[in-house]
């Protein structure tokens, strides 16, 4: 096997990972034009300021990535996106390194495709997705420059990716997304980025990670360029289709009749003779008149969509009314308004998975009425619904809006905070032990009574607590031996 790990342990990133971009760059355009082109595709991906950091640093940008306009090519959505793919894989066509710009390309077009998909699936990681196809192909670049008599041996002719795949590992040892992956992992990249690029090859049946299963069913969809290629081979009308979701906030005809111009613009820029490129440019405008027709007709069947959505409107209206209420009442207390078991367990499963990428704490605090029997049996059923009524309006003056109080049982309640600290727990519990010490509860007859409470605390994540059910079963002991110490105590 290569011994990649060792050169990019030597090496360092600042060698490796700029390598990609010199490639795309051996254009001969002037700097600026480059850095736009870049910029206009960090754009793309928000929320993730240390990884445009650490590029703004490998790259040596001059000046802040959001200081002007963004390339409004690579900004835009739909078909625009799709257009500009295929001029610069036409562009590159002739360069010395094709195949890696080619690559490239692909990786481009495969990440603009993942935001689609992502979005029609709802992914939490759409930001991280298009890194990962991005970046697919990096790998490739480095095998290019420490190993080159194997990249020669591998890449030089024209063969399916599935042969390509074959001779990687008879020749390597290991996958050019293995090395792609080992180099995001090293950079500082989260896993959710690096992970789905190291398991592409993987069985998605075979993985346990709901969310990793997702994340790469969307990279494996996003990569298969021979499907999208075949798509293209068609012409850009059938791919249009699959990206025609938002369309109606396109301008369409405006971005079609400015294309043949960018495109002159692209190839006077790079030193590509113009000449050359005329066959393209009567490909290119040929598909756009056929894109004119189709949006002509997909606007006739869209006004007819929203004549009916009108229709409809008020009757949506009503059903999101009634599910709002039902979702309510599915989910609380009728009594006490506190939430019930069922979105107790549905709110520890994500929070658990938030925790454990976040580095933070989940506190889970059990507790129980003392003597709550001997108030029903005392004042009655209606005095004792008042009790508990007033138990929760106690704990949620105690804790933020972020933590929930749940009803488990006649008299039972567990409370869910949010941690920096392991130590908090306990704090909150005898902070809210505390409170109801105090409180003084008004019945029906205008007597007041008070009450104490007992606490079991358990914290997630613990090493001897790690599932939903360890969790909950642990604070419950605590709470049975705050009950057998004497109750009106908080135990842990």
């Amino acid at each position: 096997m290569i011994n990649y790990k060792e050169i990019i342990d030597r090496e360092g990133l600042i060698k490796v990972l700029p390598l990609n971009i010199v490639y795309i760059m051996d254009i001969k355009r002037s700097s600026s034009s480059k850095y736009e082109l870049i910029r206009g595709i960090l754009k793309i991906v928000p929320n993730v300021p240390e990884i445009i950091g650490r590029f703004k640093s490998l790259l040596h940008f001059e000046y802040d990535i959001f200081s002007s306009d963004i390339y409004d090519t690579f900004c835009s959505i739909g078909i625009n996106r799709v257009i500009n793919c295929i001029i610069v894989d036409e562009i590159v066509k002739n360069l010395e390194n094709k195949y890696l710009i080619s690559s490239w390309s692909s990786s481009l077009l495969g990440a603009f495709y993942s935001l689609e998909l992502s979005n029609e699936m709802k992914s939490i990681f759409k930001d991280e997705l298009f890194l990962s196809c991005f970046f697919i192909n990096i790998g490739k670049v480095f095998v290019k420059k420490y190993f080159p008599i194997e990249y020669e041996s591998i890449y030089s002719l024209k063969r399916s990716d599935s042969d390509i795949m074959k001779l990687e590992d008879q020749v390597l040892g290991v996958s050019s997304n293995q090395v792609s992956s080992y180099i995001l992992k090293y950079c500082g990249f989260d896993k959710s980025i690096w992970s789905p690029v190291e398991l592409l090859k993987a069985n998605i049946d075979s993985l346990e990670d709901e969310v990793l299963k997702e994340s790469l069913f969307i990279l494996k969809k996003s990569m298969d360029m021979e499907k999208i290629s075949s798509m293209l081979g068609k012409g850009v009308v059938k791919y249009k289709d699959d990206l025609c979701k938002g369309m109606e906030k396109i301008n369409l005809d405006k971005i079609l009749e400015s294309v043949p111009l960018r495109y002159n613009e692209f190839i006077e820029d790079s030193g590509y003779p113009l000449e050359k490129s005329k066959r393209y440019i009567d490909i290119l405008e040929s598909e756009n008149r056929i894109l004119v027709n189709l949006n002509s007709r997909y606007e006739t069947i869209l006004k007819e969509l929203h004549g009916e959505r009108d229709k409809n409107k008020i009757l949506a209206e009503k059903i999101e009314s009634i599910n709002h209420k039902l979702l309510k009442i599915a989910l609380k207390d009728p009594l006490t308004g506190a939430y019930n078991r069922r979105y107790l367990k549905e709110f520890l499963a994500v929070e658990f998975s938030r925790v454990k990428r976040t580095n933070t704490y989940l506190l889970i605090i059990a507790s129980d009425i003392d003597f709550f029997k001997k108030i029903n049996d005392t004042y009655g059923h209606s005095n004792g619904d008042i009790v508990l009524k007033e138990v929760v309006k106690t704990f949620k003056g105690c804790i933020r809006a972020t933590d929930i109080v749940s009803r488990t049982g006649g008299e039972e309640f567990i409370v869910v905070c949010q941690s920096g600290k392991k130590e908090s727990g306990v704090l909150i519990a005898e902070k809210i032990r505390r409170s109801i010490e105090k409180t003084q509860i008004k019945l029906l007859s205008g007597e007041t009574i008070g009450i104490t409470m007992s606490f079991g605390v358990s914290i997630f994540p613990n090493e001897n607590n790690l599932t939903i059910e360890s969790v909950l079963d642990f604070a419950d002991k605590k709470l049975y031996e705050a009950k057998e110490r004497g109750r009106n105590r908080v135990c842990f």
